[in-house]
């Protein structure tokens, strides 16, 4: 398998205006935060406190997040948290309920939709497919499996629940992350270990009943995936090589179940840890932009990083931005970005030295163009 080293050309964005709003600052936030953006073309934010095991939003009534309101979800208690939006602009939540070993929903009221007497529910992802129906990729603990659950109607209230992917020598579904296709079904990335291999699963029909599989990149590579649909219909991936000291690497399958190779391009291996926390999204012009976590050398010194990719697939020149970077804190970790009304891409994400959840809101063109790097720190209130 050929892996392309796409051209890098490496910019720092300009100072950013950063305004702290927290009071909690000494809470334990550093599970998960989950963007999406309302009808209203407001970003939305979703996070867990694992000092509690709650889970908080802020609804921002400004592009940037300069101004927003802030809530916790009442009943819902875990991690490992995805947030959606329905048509009505509720707030949904796929998580993994740590005292019960299940995986739970909540659309105003919380419940299990699966809770076998086995551990399942970690890593869960949630999306909406063409009818509004939500659907949960996740991990099964307990046998180090894949799941998938298929809500038959809007409210879940019915579900069909199929193992996707099993081996007895391997421990499968980590880092899982889910998509709807331009045919209306899921397609899954995940990685496999202990070995290391991105692994695609598409599902044929809508409760995945039936699907294929294809390792897109080995050894070494697959955790923290993240997928996005690009233009052509074909998924594109980004995940961390952990690989020595770890890169950013980006698969662009060329065909919508990813059955033929795919393009793997390397790019970012720069410092420690380039490449963790990493979350992907298509910009209006269908190329990809890639929000991550990179380390110095001490690894006590890490920054918010962006990739900027120029084309749809990754391979050809690609912008390597620092977005936040705060001397010896460590800044950027579970960062997941969206693509705002405006086209611009917006992003949360955890400061870990200051236990706070940060928001940046880029350009419609680029993370690095002036007026860029508007960070709103600690949605606590």
């Amino acid at each position: 398998m050929a892996i392309l080293l796409a051209p890098a050309i490496f910019m720092s964005a300009p100072a950013a205006t950063i305004t702290r709003l927290d009071a909690a600052a000494t809470q334990d936030l550093h599970t998960n935060t989950s963007i999406a953006i309302g009808s209203d073309g407001m970003p939305r934010v979703a996070w867990g406190n694992a000092a509690d095991g709650s889970f908080r939003f802020a609804t921002c009534t400004a592009l940037d997040c300069s101004d927003f309101t802030f809530g916790t979800v009442a009943g819902a208690v875990g991690t490992s948290a995805s947030m959606v939006l329905d048509a009505g602009d509720g707030m949904l939540l796929a998580y993994y309920d740590t005292a019960a070993g299940a995986l739970a929903f909540d659309d105003g009221s919380v419940r299990a939709i699966d809770d076998p007497t086995d551990d399942v529910g970690l890593y869960a992802s949630l999306v909406l497919d063409g009818a509004g129906h939500p659907v949960v990729a996740y991990d099964d603990l307990s046998n180090a499996s894949l799941r998938l659950a298929a809500c038959v109607d809007a409210a879940c209230t019915s579900v069909s629940i199929v193992t996707v992917d099993d081996d007895p020598l391997t421990i499968i579904g980590e880092h899982v992350d889910v998509a709807i296709g331009m045919d209306g079904l899921p397609v899954l990335a995940y990685a496999v270990m202990p070995g290391g291999a991105l692994r695609v699963a598409k599902c044929t029909d809508a409760t995945c009943a039936s699907r294929t599989t294809q390792d897109l990149d080995q050894p070494s590579v697959g955790q923290f995936a993240s997928i996005a649909i690009g233009a052509d219909g074909n998924p594109v991936i980004s995940y961390y090589d952990f690989h020595q000291q770890g890169a950013l690497k980006v698969a662009k399958c060329t065909d919508a179940a990813c059955a033929q190779p795919a393009i793997v391009s390397l790019l970012d291996d720069r410092g420690r840890q380039a490449g963790v926390f990493n979350a992907i999204a298509i910009r209006p012009d269908g190329n990809p932009v890639i929000s991550y976590r990179r380390c110095f050398a001490d690894a006590v010194d890490c920054v918010l990083a962006v990739a900027e990719c120029r084309t749809p697939d990754c391979a050809g020149a690609v912008d390597l931005l620092t977005v936040d970077h705060r001397h010896d804190e460590i800044v950027g970790d579970s960062s997941d970005i969206a693509i705002g009304s405006d086209g611009a891409a917006v992003i949360s994400y955890y400061d870990e030295t200051t236990s706070s959840v940060h928001f940046a809101k880029c350009s419609v063109q680029t993370c690095a163009a002036t007026g860029d790097g508007v960070f709103i720190s600690g949605f606590e209130g």
